[in-house]
């Protein structure tokens, strides 16, 4: 088996099933050439249903789209490099089913970078059922491709996920909503992923030569969104906000440490309105870092330790990024500031 694979691939992801299958119809309409479909699904993806609600609507299947089938990686990577060598195709697609591990299927811890080169990334979003999902607390238990682990993830967190390492977002459905509501919620999707290019069903067909115009660079895609993100929405003030439609972002950077018991407290009493976090919390006493994502209720805090953790690239001890609806940065503030410790703590740059 060679270990180069020039054929494009384009990765298609998305909740709803049988809008990716529209999508992947319209590829094969309106780019002609000869593709081989290949949809990927983890046989070990175990679904829970949250008391409260509300609940994820798994859309049925009517009808057999793809070619082939892979419920593990060897699987997957087989077929590419099968599909390859015939030398009669032009392009692969590969659809995931929605509960299927998507950041340990695309990248290698490791080795710090891709499996497989992914050459476009297209995430497929239901207008109608966006804010029901990501707002829905049922999970998914997927365990990583060398089941060497289980992962829990909530649906909203499936669904931030895989569109913030999505190079296009393709909405469908979006006629069935009134026109604020649609720039709402292109203007959500802009401020999770403005490195993306957004188009809707309706104008697909005057889009399609610019799926995946977007060049992401060879590190790992989450921690360059966020850097991306903090610089496109930095405040010309303070408390300043960015936003509009209601949705808005605000940005809180500190040179003091955080408690982590403190953080903890503060996520689980969010002020009113916040909708997505990302964070980086790095403690020089102890040289432990703590990474923090927010969706809707859910909340996840990675830690590292020495010898495993990296210096952090930002200026600041203690940084948030906060997408939300009509958000009150002064709260915010004020609730961040006693989770700090009282010493300032100037983390010196290293060139």
């Amino acid at each position: 088996m060679t270990d180069t694979f020039t054929l494009p691939i384009t990765l298609v992801t998305g909740m709803d099933e049988q809008e990716k299958i529209s999508l992947i119809k319209q590829l094969n309409r309106y780019k002609v050439n000869t593709k081989k479909v290949i949809q990927f699904r983890d046989p070990n993806s175990i679904y829970q249903y949250d008391a409260e609600g509300p609940h994820f609507q798994k859309t049925p299947v009517t009808e057999v789209f793809h070619d082939m089938e892979a419920t593990s990686y060897d699987e997957l990577m087989a077929l590419l490099y099968h599909i390859q060598s015939q030398n009669d195709v032009d392009e692969i697609i590969v659809t995931k089913a929605y509960g299927s591990n998507l950041d340990l299927l695309l990248y290698d811890t490791q080795k710090g970078g891709p499996f497989f080169q992914i050459t476009h990334h297209i995430h497929v979003i239901d207008a109608v059922n966006f804010w029901f999902q990501y707002s829905s607390k049922d999970t998914v238990q997927t365990k990583s491709i060398f089941h060497a682990e289980t992962v829990d993830h909530t649906i909203g967190e499936l669904l931030v996920l895989q569109l913030e390492l999505a190079d296009s977002l393709y909405i469908s459905n979006e006629h069935r909503l009134n026109e604020e509501r649609l720039s709402e919620l292109i203007w959500f999707l802009k401020k999770l992923n403005p490195l993306a290019n957004i188009m809707t069903h309706a104008n697909f067909n005057k889009h399609t030569t610019s799926i995946g115009d977007t060049i992401w660079p060879e590190e790992h895609k989450a921690d360059y969104l966020y850097r991306h993100q903090l610089q496109a929405f930095k405040p010309k003030s303070p408390l300043a906000l960015v936003g509009d439609y209601g949705i808005e972002t605000f940005i809180y950077q500190s040179n003091s440490p955080a408690s982590l018991s403190q953080l903890k407290a503060f996520f689980s009493h969010l002020p009113d309105g916040i909708l997505r976090t990302k964070g980086v919390c790095y403690t020089p006493f102890t040289h432990e870092s703590h990474t923090i994502s927010q969706v809707g209720a859910s909340v996840e805090i990675m830690s590292e330790e020495p010898p495993y953790v990296k210096r952090p690239t930002s200026e600041y001890l203690t940084e948030f990024l906060f997408i939300g609806q009509h958000l009150n940065p002064q709260s915010i503030r004020e609730k961040l500031d006693t989770c700090l410790s009282d010493v300032s703590y100037p983390l010196t740059k290293e060139h």
